[in-house]
């Protein structure tokens, strides 16, 4: 591996919690990174770096046995990415129209400090839905939709994390070696010492389908 701490970092998020998952860390003869959505790992002999062992969390997913065996191309990736635009404006209802800014309340709090360094709070009609709650319209982030893999869907922010990884191994394929059947981790390996799990989502709108049989043919 070229450069294993950009390869691995891609995996977590700094923002997470605990405090311990914001880096990649030592358990058990393996290391791991995660933002907990997407993992990876990778047994430790096969790494140059010293990484630290955690003892938070306490556990960790396990990584699903195989049950099936399907190559996916990265250039069906991509071009399934490349399909959705960056940033789309969609007119939303029910659910999905309330107001982010202020959770469908329709207020949120205005924080003013005096001259003596005093705050003031007082409650204001949210300026983004006008008091109502609801909106009409919301932009929508390619990262932040969902394309299914043989009717199992999947944020695209996680499959872009693994996409770019098998990208920078140069890798043109990733394997499937699980795909579930409920919320619970779907399993993807890069090469034979590096698996990924990623979990799968449940009651959401898929955007893009992804349709692969056995012997890696698209359709």
């Amino acid at each position: 591996m070229k450069d294993e701490e950009k390869f691995l970092n891609r995996f977590v998020n700094t923002f997470e919690w605990p405090e311990s998952i914001k880096k990649p860390f030592y358990r058990e003869g393996f290391v791991y990174a995660t933002n907990r959505t997407i993992m990876v790992r990778v047994p430790y002999n096969d790494l140059k770096r010293v990484y630290e062992p955690v003892d938070s969390p306490k556990n960790l997913p396990q990584f699903p046995e195989s049950t099936c065996d399907i190559e996916l191309p990265i250039s069906v990736l991509v071009e399934t990415f490349k399909s959705i635009p960056q940033c789309e404006e969609r007119r939303v209802e029910g659910k999905a129209a309330e107001c982010d800014e202020c959770e469908g309340n329709g207020e949120v709090e205005w924080t003013y400090e005096d001259s003596d360094g005093e705050e003031h709070q007082k409650y204001f009609d949210c300026p983004i839905c006008n008091g109502y709650g609801k909106v009409k319209t919301k932009n929508f982030y390619r990262e932040w939709l969902y394309t299914s893999i043989n009717g199992v869907a999947f944020r695209n922010n996680e499959l872009i994390i693994m996409a770019e990884a098998a990208h920078a191994l140069g890798l043109d394929s990733i394997k499937i070696l699980h795909l579930p059947k409920s919320c619970t981790p779907a399993r993807f390996q890069l090469e034979p010492n590096i698996d990924i799990i990623i979990m799968a989502a449940v009651d959401v709108k898929v955007d893009r389908k992804i349709s692969l049989v056995e012997n890696g043919n698209n359709s």
